[in-house]
């Protein structure tokens, strides 16, 4: 039987494979966009990060520490190729992180998305007959 890998999990140290930020870490998008990985596990069908408690924890950069976030936008991509790994990008900017506050339901969606076993619920209209399914035609 092959082992089931889950296909958007992630940890704080790993690149992320799609999307806007493709090919930088978990870890250091948190730091920058936070919103960005909220928005993804409320939306991305199973989405997770499997040590989310780990990066809210180190926080996030002190947004008062830029002019505005559109500088941010511009300065992280320089800083996000600068580091090769997360605890790096920590170390170097501790005296200006902050807590970041996630709301709850993106935790509980987070925790729910860990838990997929690489099987699809589909809403069919029917019943099982010596192990097959028979779909009812309406």
């Amino acid at each position: 039987m092959k082992k089931f890998i889950h296909p958007f999990k992630y940890r704080s140290n790993e690149p992320i494979n799609f999307g806007q930020y493709k090919g930088i870490q978990i870890g250091i998008i948190f730091l920058y966009d936070p919103e960005y990985l909220e928005w993804l596990i409320r939306e991305k069908a199973h989405f997770c990060i499997d040590d989310l408690d780990l990066i809210l924890k180190n926080g996030v950069i002190n947004p008062t520490i830029w002019v505005s976030k559109f500088k941010v936008m511009i300065l992280q991509k320089d800083n996000m190729k600068r580091f090769s790994s997360y605890t790096k990008h920590i170390e170097e900017f501790k005296s200006y992180l902050q807590q970041w506050e996630i709301d709850n339901d993106v935790i509980k969606k987070n925790q729910e998305n860990l838990k997929y076993d690489g099987t699809y619920k589909i809403n069919v209209v029917g019943y099982i007959k010596d192990g097959k399914m028979i779909k009812y035609d309406k």
